[in-house]
Formats: C-alpha cells, sequence, structure tokens
C-alpha cells in the first residue's frame, strides 16, 4: 500500500466530512522491515492489549504503531517520518 492511501486511510479522508466522526478513530498502522505499509486496520475503539497480540499474529514479522484519526501524524511529511522511524527502530531492535 503505498504511504498516500495509508495516510488516506487513518485519517478517513476518503469518507465525506460530515461522516467522519461516526466511523473508525483508530488505526494500526502494520509496516515491514523495508518500510512498505502492509495494513491499515481499523479500529472503533483504542487497541489494548489483547487486539494489539492479534494483529501481531495476522503480521508476525512486521512493525506497528497505532494512529487516531485527525490527532496523530496530522500531516503526510508526519506520517511518512512516523513509518521511517518505525522502520528504524524495528532494524533496531531486531539486530540486537
Amino acid at each position: 500500500m503505498n504511504i498516500e492511501r495509508a495516510y488516506t486511510l487513518v485519517h478517513n479522508l476518503d469518507i465525506p466530512e460530515d461522516k467522519q466522526k461516526f466511523w473508525q478513530q483508530g488505526s494500526t498502522v502494520v509496516v515491514n522491515q523495508s518500510g512498505k505499509i502492509l495494513d491499515v486496520i481499523k479500529n472503533f475503539k483504542a487497541p489494548n492489549l489483547e487486539i494489539n497480540k492479534k494483529h501481531l499474529e495476522m503480521y508476525p514479522d512486521s512493525f506497528q504503531f497505532t494512529v487516531a484519526a485527525g490527532e496523530m501524524f496530522t500531516t503526510i511529511q508526519q506520517f511518512v517520518l512516523k513509518v521511517k522511524e518505525a522502520v528504524k527502530l524495528r532494524g533496531e531492535y531486531w539486530s540486537k
């Protein structure tokens, strides 16, 4: 998935503005070690440990982070930096 599509999904930009507040407000972004976004998993409520575990089971060799629509990484530049940070952190973690 390209970065622009992922950004659109996490911030509900593909939903009419008057309906965005009724859509899922949280998303889990799944990134692989090369920085490719594998999935954007929408959540109606903030993910807890149980939900995060299920996501990790779906994508065991990935790094994942949560985004609150309209609140976190609100520009495409911030979102790109977060994805790059995820790749860097994942690389540091797996190299230990």
